[in-house]
């Protein structure tokens, strides 16, 4: 299943953002061996930002026309469908996987929220019963693996959580990125449970 994600509106480089990605702007939720996982390329250029590392320039082409050119600490991203690769070098790895997994957590829950409000919906008479019966297996099948998905990015925020927090206590991650745990936890319904 593809869900569609969208930067958000407060996101100061959301334009910038939208011109130079080059990934589809959602995630793939999918089910192998018998558990829920995700994937997106698009996820990563969303949750960074300029005190991470990001940076746009305007650049002039050889027919002197301007272009935006995204930078990762003044390395060129030529395809944003790399960041990850960027990311996963840096210390703050675990960080963005928790930004990127909150985000995700809360994009499924309003999917889920839509799905469950039009469970509601009484068939129209020009709709005729085979499509209709086989839309809401549909949205049955879709409830359940979001709901499965949901338990599988709650999963994923504890242990990033932990991992941070022990991290944390180790001195090995800045204070900014604790500051940013405590950010990221109040909008994510793990975090009162862990605390």
């Amino acid at each position: 299943m593809f869900l569609d994600l969208e930067i958000p509106d407060d996101d100061p480089l959301r334009p910038a953002k939208m011109f130079v990605s080059t990934a589809a702007p959602g995630f793939r939720i999918f089910e192998k061996d018998n558990s829920i996982d995700w994937e997106s390329d698009f996820i990563w250029l969303v949750i960074i930002n300029e005190e991470d590392g990001l940076d746009f320039r305007i650049r002039q082409t050889t027919d002197g026309k301007r272009e935006i050119q995204a930078c990762w600490k003044e390395r060129e991203l030529d395809d944003t469908s790399t960041v990850r690769e960027y990311l996963q070098d840096d210390p703050a790895w675990d960080v963005f996987q928790l930004r990127a997994t909150v985000l995700l957590q809360n994009r499924v829950e309003a999917q889920i929220d839509t799905i469950q409000t039009a469970q509601g919906t009484r068939q129209e008479t020009s709709v005729r019963d085979v499509p209709w019966r086989l839309a809401e297996r549909l949205r049955s099948l879709e409830l359940d693996l979001l709901e499965r998905a949901g338990s599988a990015l709650e999963s994923q925020v504890r242990a990033l959580f932990l991992s941070i927090i022990l991290d944390s206590l180790a001195e090995n991650v800045p204070c900014t990125a604790r500051h940013e745990l405590m950010i990221l936890g109040r909008q994510s319904p793990s975090f009162h449970q862990l605390m």
